[in-house]
């Protein structure tokens, strides 16, 4: 049997060294991982895994407009605040406290867009559940119960109007930003699997319309079509059956990397990998004559790669 294979366009390089910054669904925080390791600077969901496409363009709204008083839709649960905004994980003892991180978070985060080269955004579902009594969409429910909310599936339409206005922003503001689109393998089974079906379809066909309206700023990788066509095997994934494991990740990055890196910053990269693990290596013998050599050719290594690759990111340790 032939295997189907994607056809990747090479339409974007990434350099050395970058700054990338990503939001978006948990397969956004796997390829963080991986672009660090690969020498960048890199920022990865502050507000943490965020799935739908209304919740990350509300929190760069804030990040863009510079508002100092933003309605962070703060809710309480028991002894512990979170917002409507964020995800669960972004939580405190007290509103103020909360406040004060969350506008912390979007301050930051703006800086790092200022000096990032890529914003990664990754659509997990189109299916989103709306505040009853505020009538908006919320980025998590916060274990709160169910007959709170409303489930919707919003149309192209409105996802596009949203977008166009947060790209244009974006755009506007970061002049130097690419942004980089890509949608999430993962199915979301709880939605049911027609309805996970209709909901990445939409996305996908909001995504394209994004890029030629943006031509040249806007991109999209396939991480979708590459499970779907070319990992077409549970052994690609995890117990649940929905969430890829590191083999799936692993090719996904390869060919990430083999497309939209240069031969010489794939080589440069490797290079770097290759030092920061033995940088990492536990020795078998600590203290020992060789242990020692190990340790001082290493160190003339790495100084000297430093200097002729500043833009690397060095993590100690």
């Amino acid at each position: 049997m032939q295997k189907t294979i994607v056809t990747l366009p090479p339409d974007f390089k990434i350099e050395k060294g970058a700054h990338l910054s990503l939001l978006g669904s948990c397969f956004s925080s796997n390829f963080a991982k991986k672009f660090q390791q690969a020498g960048h600077f890199v920022q990865s969901n502050p507000f943490g895994v965020i799935f739908d496409p209304f919740s990350i363009s509300q929190l760069l709204e804030f990040v863009v407009t510079k508002n100092s008083s933003p309605d962070l839709r703060i809710i309480s649960r028991e002894d512990l605040y979170f917002s409507w905004l964020a995800n669960s994980t972004c939580y405190a003892f007290s509103e103020q406290e909360l406040k004060d991180l969350l506008k912390n978070q979007i301050y930051e985060f703006r800086q790092v867009l200022e000096k990032s080269d890529y914003l990664f955004v990754t659509f997990g579902t189109a299916w989103v559940y709306e505040w009853i009594e505020g009538s908006f969409v919320v980025a998590n429910c916060h274990k709160f119960p169910n007959n709170l909310f409303e489930k919707k599936l919003f149309c192209f339409q409105e996802i596009m109007d949203v977008w166009q206005n947060t790209l244009t922003q974006l755009i506007r503001e970061f002049p130097k930003l690419q942004i980089v689109f890509t949608l999430s393998p993962v199915r979301h089974k709880k939605d049911g699997l027609i309805e996970n079906s209709r909901s990445k379809a939409l996305l996908l066909n909001t995504i394209h319309h994004l890029k030629e309206m943006f031509r040249g700023k806007v991109h999209y990788f396939a991480s979708y079509e590459l499970v779907m066509d070319e990992l077409r095997d549970y052994a690609y994934f995890n117990k649940d059956g929905l969430h890829l494991n590191d083999i799936a990740v692993d090719y996904l990055w390869e060919r990430f990397f083999s497309t939209h890196y240069s031969d010489e910053n794939r080589k440069d990269i490797l290079r770097y990998q290759q030092l920061i693990k033995s940088q990492r290596h536990s020795p078998l013998h600590p203290g020992s004559l060789q242990d020692k050599l190990f340790r001082d050719k290493l160190e003339t290594e790495l100084k000297h790669f430093k200097e002729v690759h500043p833009y690397f990111c060095y993590l100690e340790g």
